[in-house]
């Protein structure tokens, strides 16, 4: 996950609260809209990798049955997003050491949500599975371009934490319904 506050307009960057709409560039460059679903990262392989129990060591990607990465999207609300630019762990020399205490904000909320590209291969009866999200911009780590793609929701998380779990309380899904909408 990245928190990019470098591309915020200077009205913004030094406001008292810096939750507001994103209106920066995204990764893909002059062109793409903030209102187009978008798999990409700042780094070339940001969106690939899995958390871990570790700060030093990123975890592995993960390779779908189809033969292509799963991309991770992940989003905070504003407790969450304050939390992090508080503590400034956009920062690697901020992060907080391994086994130490993260003090994240009640209400803090997170969904991580797993996509996988979709082939040619992928049969009518294989996208009917998944909720598709058509015409994503999808950053290439070969070609360092966005091209737009169709996209399968393979799976989320959605975490919180409240005053009363501090464990954070979580919820898990693989997708394999139909999405409507």
């Amino acid at each position: 996950m990245e928190i990019a506050l470098r591309n915020l307009p200077a009205r913004r960057r030094n406001s008292e609260s810096p939750w507001a709409p994103y209106d920066g560039k995204t990764p893909c460059g002059d062109g793409f809209s903030n209102e187009v679903v978008t798999l990409s990262s700042f780094t070339a392989i940001g969106d690939f990798t899995q958390a871990t129990f570790s700060l030093e060591n990123l975890g592995n990607p993960l390779v779908a049955q189809a033969k292509v990465y799963t991309r991770y999207e992940v989003r905070v609300n504003q407790q969450e997003f304050e939390t992090i630019v508080g503590h400034k762990w956009f920062l690697a020399s901020a992060l907080p050491k391994t086994n130490a205490q993260v003090p994240f904000n009640d209400g803090s909320i997170e969904v991580k949500a797993a996509w996988r590209i979709l082939t040619p291969a992928d049969t009518p009866v294989t996208r009917a599975r998944y909720c598709i999200v058509p015409n994503a911009k999808v950053f290439g780590v070969a070609s360092a371009k966005c091209v737009t793609q169709d996209v399968a929701l393979v799976g989320f998380h959605i975490v919180a934490k409240t005053p009363n779990w501090p464990q954070w309380i979580w919820c898990h899904s693989s997708t394999s319904t139909t999405c409507r909408g």
